[in-house]
């Protein structure tokens, strides 16, 4: 009986010991691109050209052409992140209106670095709430 009890005991003393392994994040397969839609409806109803990226004195500058590709004028806000060469995020600013996107008349969204230490953006798009 004593042995039993004895084994009884490493036993749960062995269970009272094990350590869980934290539970680690899994890897996004879809990494953000440079323009991101936050509905499939918003990609639907607007028409985005390649943008336009200039450097001066340091600056980065971009134009993005958009425009409404649906019947409908369009509400959205906009957030733009700079990033420096290792990735890191140097600025992401907050969300802010664009100007009515009145349908099928070409507009643009323009937005500029504040830093010569940006080496790349990011532009998120959504409806404005």
């Amino acid at each position: 009986m004593r042995y039993a009890c004895f084994g009884l005991f490493v036993l749960m003393l062995a269970g009272c010991n094990q350590v869980t392994p934290p539970i680690e994040g899994r890897a996004d397969p879809y990494p953000a691109n440079q323009i991101n839609l936050a509905s499939q409806d918003l990609r639907d109803k607007t028409a985005i050209s390649p943008p336009i990226v200039d450097r001066r004195n340091g600056i980065l500058f971009v134009t993005v052409p958009i425009r409404s590709a649906s019947n409908l004028d369009l509400h959205i806000d906009y957030r733009v992140t700079f990033f420096n060469t290792n990735g890191s995020i140097l600025y992401q600013g907050s969300w802010e209106a664009l100007p009515t996107l009145i349908h099928n008349v070409p507009s643009e969204v323009r937005f500029n670095s504040t830093t010569s230490e940006a080496a790349d953006w990011r532009l998120d798009l959504r409806y404005s709430r």
